[in-house]
């Protein structure tokens, strides 16, 4: 079976999400079952207390054999566990790997989109301020990403650890110097890969994801950035899509959609 070379968007996902467990406190490790690992061009990365699909997945994988390694590996795991597959540009026999293991589709497939960088430093026209968080604000920053995704309290330190480590960059916006979004971006090799952007939901509407994504372009490309990477729910109809519609307006297009299957036996 030929191998097939993973696209750098998708790659440079997997190093941050590789990067990001292993910088979890070890107390995660110890005490929450967090895991992960690398196989083939992808990995496997679990932390079965987080309701994130993001956190509780196999990722990049092309290959049947590869991703029977990663079923393999999430054997005995507790908490939900999840395949994310790009159905259209997956091979037969993956395709038949998806329908013998009677993989469950959930709804709300992710859209991968990705743009250049900006030839000069963007400016946005709203009120609110984006500040690099440094080591002393890493427990508001994961304490802010948990209330406006919504989720558990505990998993805060997971979202601390990246602050001011090499190769990431954790973005704070404030309104009126009130702390009221986050966002977060991977470097490496030239490409980017954007998460972790959440407004407080009394602040939505104003501008603050924006001004997080067009920050985050700025200091990229400072860092040398070539290509910026990020996912999204794919909008369906008469669903929410400000996400998907605030990527297209600072310059981001789709690139193709990664279904999203549960795990059943």
């Amino acid at each position: 079976m030929p191998h097939h070379t993973l696209a750098r968007e998708e790659a440079i996902e997997v190093r941050a999400f590789l990067d990001l467990f292993h910088s979890a406190p070890r107390t995660m490790v110890d005490h929450d079952q967090l895991a992960f690992a690398s196989i083939g061009d992808g990995c496997v990365v679990s932390l079965p207390f987080a309701p994130a699909i993001g956190l509780n997945r196999v990722l990049g994988l092309t290959d049947v054999n590869d991703l029977d390694r990663a079923l393999k590996w999430f054997t005995g795991r507790a908490g939900a566990r999840h395949v994310q597959i790009n159905r259209s540009g997956a091979t037969r026999e993956v395709l038949q790997w998806i329908s013998d293991r009677e993989l469950r589709q959930l709804d709300g497939s992710w859209t991968k989109l990705s743009r250049e960088a900006p030839a000069s430093p963007i400016q946005w026209s709203s009120p609110v301020e984006v500040r690099l968080a440094g080591i002393s604000e890493a427990k508001l920053f994961g304490e802010l990403m948990c209330l406006g995704f919504g989720f558990p309290p505990k998993l805060a330190p997971f979202w601390s650890s990246p602050v001011g480590k090499q190769g990431w960059s954790c973005h704070v916006a404030y309104w009126n110097d009130i702390p009221v979004g986050t966002a977060t971006m991977y470097v490496a090799d030239g490409y980017a890969w954007l998460g972790g952007g959440t407004t407080l939901p009394e602040y939505r509407s104003r501008g603050v994801q924006g001004a997080l994504i067009c920050d985050r372009l700025n200091v990229g490309a400072g860092l040398g950035v070539d290509v910026f990477a990020v996912e999204t729910v794919e909008p369906a109809p008469g669903k929410n899509r400000t996400s998907y519609d605030n990527l297209l307006r600072w310059g981001f297009r789709p690139l193709y959609t990664r279904e999203n299957f549960l795990i059943t036996r």
